[in-house]
């Protein structure tokens, strides 16, 4: 009974070894999602992405709200107008 156990141990930790061998050998071109910067990248689009659907929707019914200030004249302008 023992042996059993033993040998299966054996066999978790072999196939715990092949499946880190497996994710250290990534191709130099693929990108790993565990790491740090993958998951900064993803939270940083998807804050982006959040702002973007606020943002546009406000910007297209109250154009005025986004003003420019001529500088020969000294007035503001929509930004629509340009």
């Amino acid at each position: 009974m023992k042996e059993m156990m033993i040998d299966d141990i054996n066999e978790d930790a072999n196939e715990d070894n092949q499946i880190n061998d497996n994710q250290q050998k990534l191709k130099w071109y693929l990108i790993d999602t565990d790491r740090t910067f993958c998951k900064l990248w993803n939270f940083m689009i998807t804050m982006l992405i959040i702002y973007s659907m606020f943002v546009t929707p406000f910007v297209m019914v109250f154009p005025d709200v986004y003003m420019i200030k001529d500088s020969e004249t000294g007035e503001y302008d929509a930004v629509t107008q340009r």
